[in-house]
């Protein structure tokens, strides 16, 4: 299966995420490919509401669980909200909020462990694609994100 990804990031207020919604929703379906949104966290429930039928994902989840985390958002929301797929390791929740390829998996085993798709960020940084080693940097997220002896049955790279 392959997906079609779209990720606003915090780029659109709510106008523009209703109008790339309804876009979205009119886009032809297909058995090749599916087509995922992510919002701005706070716009899935009037997405969910006003267009049922596109599917969402989050942009992150937190790890603390439920409790005084402000600004937090743990899985049981998604389950609750029945949204399915979170993205994980962003290149800028790396740099902005330290997350790093240990946070991100374990992000990952939340998600699988709470049925929620994770949609796996990886990808290096500009000194590294400068310096010719984006190949040998990939290997070793991936390594140190996925356990090799681990099936994964429904993970999103």
């Amino acid at each position: 299966m392959k997906y079609i990804i779209f990720n606003w990031k915090s780029y659109l207020n709510l106008k523009e995420t209703l109008s790339l919604s309804k876009i979205i929703s009119n886009l032809p379906k297909s058995k090749k490919y599916k087509i995922l949104s992510s919002p701005n966290n706070f716009f899935h429930l009037t997405i969910r509401k006003l267009f049922p039928k596109n599917i969402t994902a989050t942009q992150n989840i937190d790890l603390h669980g439920l409790g005084a985390n402000t600004g937090s958002l743990d899985v049981s929301y998604l389950t609750e909200s029945k949204i399915k797929y979170s993205i994980l390791g962003h290149s800028e929740v790396r740099a902005n909020f330290n997350d790093n390829d240990l946070i991100v998996k374990d992000k990952l085993k939340h998600c699988l462990s709470n049925n929620i798709v994770p949609i796996v960020c990886i990808g290096e940084t500009k000194d590294i694609y400068k310096s010719k080693k984006t190949r040998e940097f990939l290997k070793l997220q991936i390594h140190k994100i996925f356990s090799m002896s681990t099936q994964y049955q429904e993970v999103i790279l």
